[in-house]
Protein backbone atom coordinates (compact mmCIF):
# COMPACT_ATOMS: atom_id res chain seq x y z
CA UNK A 1 0.00 0.00 0.00
CA UNK A 2 1.35 3.43 -0.88
CA UNK A 3 2.25 6.05 1.70
CA UNK A 4 -0.70 8.24 0.67
CA UNK A 5 -3.17 5.37 0.90
CA UNK A 6 -1.82 4.41 4.32
CA UNK A 7 -2.10 7.99 5.53
CA UNK A 8 -5.68 8.13 4.28
CA UNK A 9 -6.56 4.86 6.00
CA UNK A 10 -4.96 6.06 9.25
CA UNK A 11 -7.02 9.24 9.14
CA UNK A 12 -10.20 7.27 8.40
CA UNK A 13 -9.64 4.81 11.23
CA UNK A 14 -8.71 7.62 13.60
CA UNK A 15 -11.98 9.39 12.79
CA UNK A 16 -13.99 6.19 13.35
CA UNK A 17 -12.24 5.77 16.69
CA UNK A 18 -13.15 9.32 17.71
CA UNK A 19 -16.80 8.74 16.77
CA UNK A 20 -16.84 5.44 18.70
CA UNK A 21 -15.37 7.10 21.80
CA UNK A 22 -18.08 9.78 21.70
CA UNK A 23 -20.78 7.12 21.34
CA UNK A 24 -19.32 5.24 24.30
CA UNK A 25 -19.40 8.40 26.45
CA UNK A 26 -23.02 9.07 25.49
CA UNK A 27 -24.05 5.49 26.26
CA UNK A 28 -22.21 5.61 29.59
CA UNK A 29 -23.97 8.85 30.52
CA UNK A 30 -27.33 7.34 29.67
CA UNK A 31 -26.57 4.17 31.64
CA UNK A 32 -25.59 6.27 34.66
CA UNK A 33 -29.12 7.72 34.60
CA UNK A 34 -31.01 4.53 33.67
CA UNK A 35 -29.37 1.99 35.98
CA UNK A 36 -30.53 3.63 39.23
CA UNK A 37 -34.04 4.11 37.80
CA UNK A 38 -34.15 0.48 36.70
CA UNK A 39 -33.02 -0.74 40.11
CA UNK A 40 -35.61 1.40 41.90
CA UNK A 41 -38.24 -0.03 39.52
CA UNK A 42 -37.40 -3.53 40.66
CA UNK A 43 -35.00 -4.74 38.01
CA UNK A 44 -32.40 -6.89 39.77
CA UNK A 45 -28.67 -6.27 39.66
CA UNK A 46 -28.23 -9.59 37.83
CA UNK A 47 -30.70 -8.56 35.14
CA UNK A 48 -29.12 -5.12 34.74
CA UNK A 49 -25.77 -6.87 34.28
CA UNK A 50 -27.26 -9.23 31.69
CA UNK A 51 -29.06 -6.48 29.78
CA UNK A 52 -26.24 -3.93 29.72
CA UNK A 53 -23.07 -5.99 29.62
CA UNK A 54 -21.75 -4.05 32.59
CA UNK A 55 -19.96 -5.91 35.35
CA UNK A 56 -21.68 -6.27 38.74
CA UNK A 57 -19.01 -3.94 40.09
CA UNK A 58 -19.86 -1.40 37.39
CA UNK A 59 -23.55 -1.53 38.25
CA UNK A 60 -22.84 -1.08 41.96
CA UNK A 61 -20.55 1.85 41.10
CA UNK A 62 -23.34 3.57 39.14
CA UNK A 63 -25.78 2.98 41.99
CA UNK A 64 -23.36 4.50 44.52
CA UNK A 65 -22.77 7.50 42.25
CA UNK A 66 -26.48 8.38 42.39
CA UNK A 67 -26.62 8.45 46.18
Amino acid sequence: MSRDKLAGRLAEVGQRRTVAAAAKREASDELSRLVPQAHRAGITIAEIVRLTGLSRQGVYFLLREQQ
